[in-house]
């Protein structure tokens, strides 16, 4: 299962504890290709559909809550939700989406910034 930095796949993460993204949802994958190739795991960060994050100014204007419009997925990227999984258990590994280069670096930009 082959997945590059950026793509946006569907991953289940059940079960979650406390307020950890649960369902299955899609996740953009930030670890590097290097990374993904090394390693039987995949960095991700979800991407929520809630309206909330686009509303709500606490969010809005937060770096840490990215929203974007694609092809396919429409949403917010939350940050603050890195997590490191095995994409064989949780995905079938199907790329929905990619972000551009520019909206990537961006969201890398404020991951490296925080984290």
């Amino acid at each position: 299962m082959e997945v590059h930095q950026g793509d946006i796949v569907w991953v289940n993460l059940d079960p979650t504890k406390g307020p950890e993204p649960k369902k299955t949802r899609p996740y953009l994958v930030v670890s590097s290709d290097n990374y993904n190739q090394v390693f039987n795991t995949v960095i991700i960060l979800p991407i929520s559909s809630a309206r909330k994050y686009e509303t709500e100014p606490r969010f809005r204007e937060s770096p840490l809550f990215m929203t974007v419009k694609l092809t396919k997925i429409h949403g917010t990227i939350l940050l603050q939700h890195p997590r490191a999984i095995s994409l064989a258990d949780r995905s079938n590994g199907q790329v929905v989406d990619r972000l551009s280069k520019s909206v990537l670096a961006d969201v890398l930009w404020r991951f490296r910034h925080f984290f």
